[in-house]
């Protein structure tokens, strides 16, 4: 059994269905070629796990040759060439994203592709969707990428008219786009997985392979390998099943990226349903849910202060998350604000809080696995001393 290969790429892992196979030969040659290998039984378990181990081991090993070549990349151009070796590309396009609510008839049915517009700029549905059909909101992508405005309420007119749908709006923000993936961005997104999108079947193959897909900001995967129904982080998943929650993207390319990686007879769980154009088959996902919070910046002025540093301060704390996006489930923290703040000179900052109602303010809350924190300009707050 050959673990690596070496070309002028680099280090090259054994492909994992090569790996199960080689396991299903030595376990035949051991006990027998009429053994019954089938992973229903007590040996087709043992050959998976043993495929799982030595993965997991191979996927260790190359972490450690390869982590610093990416973590340690002085350039944007030294990025690119060190993730290029191990399959992973810079997004060149960053696509805004939007949760909407459809008002009308119930049972009108919207197909994936209908367009809505905050006034400039036009958003594509993402998913067919149904109105009354159990969700309440749907996942709208601009257009065209780049940072397209989805403060709330401004996604409320309907390009595409359908028969039984009134109106729409969406009352949250939502996730503003960006020209190019970010330095920040990439590096989360190749550390989350590590090599992981050149394997099949497994839940972090599958992640990897639905993230690099264009127009998808996030994903949050969880499984349940057991016979039992179970409960993973507050989120409930049938027996053999995985659980993907995934910030945006066109339902039927992430579809088929599932279909690519995912082992037949792997359940699905999510109240949004994704259709593969390629095989037919659908498949269930969530959308997160979008948490607005409020940022509050205690100052006191300098001598650089001018009469716009409180509206600039503003702008660069919002900014601060086109290039360090928020994680679906992560803890919202004040903390990620102050390296920006401590950057910008205008100011001396006294505190930083975040609030879920404008009221109560801390220095960090949490949020529910599902849910994505997200802030408009109209919610942060500066207060002079």
């Amino acid at each position: 059994m050959t673990f690596f290969t070496i070309d002028k790429n680099g280090i090259i892992t054994t492909d994992v269905e090569n790996i199960k196979r080689d396991f299903e030969t030595a376990y035949r040659n051991a006990l027998g070629n009429e053994l019954n290998i089938d992973t229903s039984t007590p040996v087709g378990q043992l050959i998976m796990n043993d495929t799982v181990v030595l993965e997991t081991a191979m996927q260790d090993f190359l972490q450690v040759i390869n982590m610093n070549n990416v973590r340690t990349a002085s350039t944007d151009e030294d990025l690119d060439f060190a993730a290029a070796q191990w399959g992973y590309f810079r997004k060149s396009s960053v696509y805004s994203i939007a949760n909407i609510q459809i008002i009308g008839t119930n049972g009108t049915e919207i197909p994936a592709g209908t367009l809505f517009s905050n006034g400039s700029d036009e958003f594509q549905l993402t998913t067919d969707f149904i109105i009354g059909g159990g969700s309440s909101v749907a996942q709208v992508q601009a257009v065209n990428p780049g940072a397209v405005n989805v403060a709330s309420n401004t996604i409320n007119q309907i390009v595409t008219p359908i028969n039984g749908m009134d109106s729409v709006n969406n009352t949250d923000s939502g996730v503003m786009g960006s020209s190019i993936e970010s330095s920040n961005d990439f590096v989360k997104r190749i550390l989350n997985g590590w090599l992981a999108i050149r394997g099949k079947s497994f839940l972090q193959s599958i992640i990897d392979r639905v993230y690099a897909l264009d127009g998808v900001l996030d994903v949050l995967g969880l499984e349940n390998p057991t016979n039992d129904p179970m409960t993973i982080k507050g989120v409930p998943l049938t027996p053999h099943s995985i659980y993907l929650c995934i910030n945006g993207g066109i339902g039927n390319q992430i579809a088929d990226a599932i279909a690519e990686t995912k082992s037949v007879g792997c359940g699905t769980n999510g109240s949004t349903t994704v259709a593969s154009v390629a095989n037919s088959i659908s498949y269930q996902i969530d959308r997160p849910i979008f948490v607005p919070f409020y940022v509050q910046v205690t100052f006191s002025a300098n001598n650089l202060t001018l009469t716009d540093s409180s509206d600039r301060a503003k702008g660069i704390i919002l900014d601060s998350l086109s290039e360090d996006r928020l994680r679906i489930g992560e803890t919202i923290s004040a903390s990620r604000f102050w390296s920006v703040m401590q950057e910008f000179r205008e100011i001396s900052v006294a505190s930083i809080k975040v609030s879920q109602d404008n009221t109560n303010w801390v220095d960090f809350f949490t949020i529910n696995t599902n849910q994505l924190g997200t802030l408009e300009l109209n919610n942060i707050t500066m207060v002079a001393l």
